[in-house]
């Protein structure tokens, strides 16, 4: 497939996590020849367990903002209250106050029940660091969902990797297999001409060693292959047990002409840091918030009733209550914390003097990154033009090579030595070819074209 339309395939990511949320779309895994790239990416954004997990930070963030959004809000709160005063405590009264001059009485104090109720309001009026804080929770929100897309941007980098060296493994397998068919009839024609006396049964246990030689390349890239997809599964978050069929497509040079200019400014990686950034300078902001004095409103309302019997009809046992309540302003004044805020904001100072050299880093490591495999494609693009040619010209002298020795007029030196060229021949092409993908694929992830290209179309941050 052509590669341009590997960007549009990254620009479905956003779309495609949106969808999760109304429904999956059923794919079919082992359809024969059915999943496709599209197919691939789609799948793996909606069962990867590690975007499933970003996907969740991210609603658990939004409760986070929720929450603290919340403190701002009237804050109103009840409690009650039941004491049985089963011993009362009791004091010694002067006979006097009833008439006995000279004796102590013993008076009983209070009732047996009582029962106390309120209700009480808060309202915050004026406090910096809840606003800034909310700033701040706001804020992560971008963060969250930075992080979220930066998940899926590397899940579908590894998987149109694995993708594209499991086309180049396939189509290996299938030139080997090619390579082992002409050896089968090349044997063939040897035997026969072994037993006509023409050439030497060493001459045919030579061409037994070099089949002997495909079997073992075939198997081992066989077992590469497995083990591609295999890898290709974990990405997906298939069960290992489950098959898949991927659709075969053909990979030719001008999949991957196409440049990319490099943008610092839409590369994930700088976004990250950036609001890690802003988040830092609001720490700050929150820290100094915090010398400002705070102010809250408060009122109350509470209910006290006594009686030494509860549940009684007599009068003398009726609930005698009384309520109460008041309101008022609270201010809360800082004077002194033995410099503790100014340690903490020493430390954050010195946090965002380390996010200045990360950012400084990964743009050296972004622009590094992207002239490298810009290179790295300029190179391959003109050595798989030539082993192409090579190829061709490998499989033109094998073509006379077999022609010759079935007519007998060639050695089967020759026709060995033909055959080992094409071989090598073959194998080079499909390196450079894969080699060629992986480099462009480098260069759109660190050109920073992939969240440019979804910004101006679906504005997604």
């Amino acid at each position: 497939m052509k590669f341009t339309k590997l960007l549009s395939v990254f620009i479905l990511i956003t779309v495609l996590s949106q969808s999760l949320k109304a429904q999956e779309h059923t794919i079919k895994l082992d359809q024969a020849d059915s999943l496709t790239l599209d197919d691939i990416i789609e799948f793996a954004i909606q069962h990867n367990p590690d975007v499933r997990n970003s996907q969740l930070d991210q609603l658990s963030n939004n409760a986070s903002i929720k929450e603290i959004t919340s403190q701002g809000m009237p804050q109103i709160s009840a409690s009650g209250n039941y004491n049985n005063n089963y011993a009362l405590p009791q004091q010694i009264l002067p006979g006097e106050i009833i008439g006995q001059p000279g004796t102590t009485v013993p008076v009983k104090f209070g009732v047996q029940n009582s029962i106390t109720t309120s209700v009480q309001l808060n309202q915050m009026v004026y406090n910096p660091s809840f606003w800034v804080g909310l700033e701040a929770a706001k804020t992560s929100k971008t963060l969250y969902e930075l992080s979220t897309f930066k998940t899926k941007e590397e899940l579908v980098y590894n998987i149109i990797q694995a993708y594209y060296q499991i086309q180049i493994t396939e189509e290996q397998i299938a030139i080997l297999l090619r390579n082992l068919g002409t050896m089968d009839r090349l044997i063939d024609i040897a035997e026969v001409q072994y037993e006509e006396g023409i050439i030497k049964k060493l001459d045919v246990d030579q061409l037994k060693v070099n089949k002997i030689n495909l079997d073992s390349e075939i198997q081992s890239s066989s077992l590469g292959l497995v083990q591609l997809k295999n890898h290709l599964k974990y990405l997906m978050g298939v069960p290992q047990s489950k098959e898949i069929n991927l659709k075969r497509d053909q990979l030719s040079v001008s999949d991957f002409a196409q440049k990319n200019e490099l943008n610092l400014e839409t590369n994930t990686d700088l976004r990250l840091i950036n609001i890690q950034k802003e988040l830092n300078e609001l720490e700050i902001k929150n820290i100094q918030a915090g010398y400002i004095p705070s102010v809250s409103f408060f009122a109350n309302y509470g209910w006290q009733g006594q009686t030494d019997r509860l549940f009684s009809k007599e009068e003398q046992y009726d609930i005698v209550g009384s309520g109460t309540g008041s309101f008022g302003v609270s201010v809360n004044i800082p004077i002194f914390d033995s410099f503790q805020k100014k340690h903490q904001k020493q430390q954050v100072v010195i946090e965002k003097h380390k996010l200045e050299n990360n950012r400084i880093k990964t743009e050296y490591a972004t622009t590094m990154a992207y002239k490298n495999a810009r290179e790295k494609l300029d190179v391959n693009l003109n050595l798989v033009a030539t082993q192409k040619q090579n190829m061709e010209l490998a499989q033109n002298l094998y073509d006379v090579s077999a022609l010759s020795f079935k007519e007998g007029v060639a050695p089967l030196t020759e026709l060995i030595n033909a055959e080992t060229s094409l071989r090598q021949s073959q194998t080079q092409y499909l390196s450079a070819l894969l080699q060629v993908a992986l480099a462009k694929l480098d260069l759109i992830k660190s050109s920073g074209s992939l969240p440019n290209k979804i910004n101006q179309q679906y504005n997604t941050f």
